[in-house]
């Protein structure tokens, strides 16, 4: 899927291969350390990237059915990336959904976005449902604009003195 971003700047979304794993977790080192700190704190970043972007780990959620999308630009470099699980019960989970910083406001993060509801009509989901740090007041803004809507706040302990502080949001999809 061939798609144009801000300015017609090309943009392609593609779905990740297996080789393509390693390139999405040092996409998201790179997004995580320099947006994150001011929300979660640096020592939890850390801890939640090795939680959740290990090769691992990302190798065994593809196996089980997660589909990771990356996001191109024109020279092939990773603008982004986003993960989703198609549940059993209808709903499409968004994992991940990631930009790099310089490309933000640039109208970059709705090609991704349109290509996970491309995956959702794909897979037979009318749903999307995310969560979403209730301090990350740009990610709420473009979620509400786009459609999201929040269901309610929730707090996650998931460990070493960490916690999880946020909103499950859900947007609800037109039949394709």
């Amino acid at each position: 899927m061939a798609n144009l971003g801000h300015e017609g700047l090309p943009y392609r979304v593609t779905e990740c291969t297996e080789e393509d794993l390693f390139g999405l977790g040092e996409c998201a080192r790179q997004i995580w350390t320099r947006y994150y700190p001011s929300i979660i704190g640096m020592p939890q970043v850390i801890y939640m990237l090795n939680l959740m972007y290990s090769p691992g780990l990302l190798k065994r959620q593809r196996k089980e059915g997660h589909i990771f999308l990356k996001l191109l630009d024109c020279t092939s470099r990773w603008a982004g990336f986003a993960g989703v699980e198609p549940r059993p019960d209808g709903i499409l989970f968004l994992h991940k959904f990631y930009i790099q910083l310089h490309l933000r406001g640039r109208g970059v993060a709705p090609i991704l976005l349109k290509a996970v509801e491309e995956v959702a009509h794909r897979t037979g989901r009318q749903r999307i449902q995310l969560n979403v740090n209730r301090g990350n007041r740009a990610a709420l803004r473009f979620y509400m604009k786009h459609g999201f809507k929040i269901l309610y706040a929730f707090d996650l302990d998931i460990g070493q003195g960490f916690q999880m502080n946020d909103y499950r949001m859900e947007k609800r999809l037109g039949k394709s």
